[in-house]
């Protein structure tokens, strides 16, 4: 195909404005291309932008709809890697609340051809998380900085008492500063481990114990972090639970963000300290490492 003739494929980048309108229709094609009409009738929640790659063509034709919600603001566009395309997506849904307020489509992320996943928002975040305790403020790197590394804060195995295993965690900076969001009382920080020299941290998964009924509950118990380069990090912590899947990858922007979910000091009872965490991807995606 040669520069100016028909064709195309959804390729760039997808953006999400998030709104209140119930319904989503999305035609996929170039001006001078006609295509079906692809009505998803999911009670969508946002207006959606997405970006043509022409083949051949040093070109690229934005598409979008003209009955988008009109509430919301725009997120960063993503875009999948260089020679890649979108090939699938796949919706994040709230299901009927019946007694509530009804969210309903809450986000979209496409699958490329590389296997890669994007989506608009910059926020990370993993399934397998602890449902107790109670989100802690984001704190994140300072200006022009990024998370390079990482310290966790574990308890020991307490053999004859109450376990809690993970309590924080603590995000090394580029320029040398820490960061950290809430972080239970127990246990003390281990080693610093770092990305390789150039490379940042940006992207995760935790392993978490499920709860135990009666027993002894830890909730999350480690952290593994992917390097812009593909190096792996796995922390210090404990060795009870399950690894969950991968979060999305911020790419080569890296994180910057971060906010964990602890639960305070129960008095009576088990206490289970850092539940969950996500992290947001670095706004500028042009920084120099």
């Amino acid at each position: 195909m040669r520069p100016g003739e028909a064709g195309g494929r959804i390729n760039l980048m997808i953006a999400l404005n998030l709104s209140e309108r119930k319904e989503l229709h999305i035609c996929c094609g170039l001006p001078s291309l006609t295509c079906p009409a692809m009505d998803t009738s999911l009670h969508a929640t946002l207006g959606l932008v997405l970006v043509c790659c022409l083949w051949g063509a040093w070109a690229q034709t934005k598409i979008e709809v003209t009955n988008g919600g009109i509430w919301g603001s725009w997120g960063e566009e993503e875009s999948c890697p260089d020679k890649s395309f979108a090939i699938g997506f796949s919706l994040k849904v709230e299901l009927p609340q019946l007694s509530g307020d009804d969210m309903a489509l809450n986000g979209i992320r496409l699958l490329c051809s590389d296997g890669r996943t994007i989506q608009s928002d910059t926020r990370i975040e993993v399934t397998n998380g602890g449902i107790w305790g109670k989100w802690g403020e984001e704190e994140s790197c300072p200006d022009k900085s990024f998370a390079i590394g990482f310290s966790l804060k574990v308890e020991l195995p307490q053999l004859s008492g109450d376990d809690m295993a993970l309590n924080g965690i603590r995000l090394l900076c580029s320029d040398g500063r820490t960061i950290q969001s809430n972080v239970g009382p127990w246990g003390s920080w281990g080693p610093v481990m770092k990305c390789p020299s150039g490379q940042r941290l940006t992207q995760f998964r935790l392993r978490v114990e499920p709860s135990q009924g009666f027993k002894d509950d830890t909730a999350a118990d480690n952290i593994k972090f992917v390097c812009t380069g593909g190096a792996e990090l796995r922390g210090h912590g404990r060795c009870w639970g399950k690894w969950g899947p991968q979060s999305c990858s911020c790419g080569q922007r890296g994180i910057c963000p971060i906010a964990t979910k602890v639960e305070a000091a129960q008095g009576k009872g088990g206490d289970m300290a850092l539940n969950d965490v996500y992290f947001r991807c670095c706004i500028n995606d042009l920084l120099g490492t």
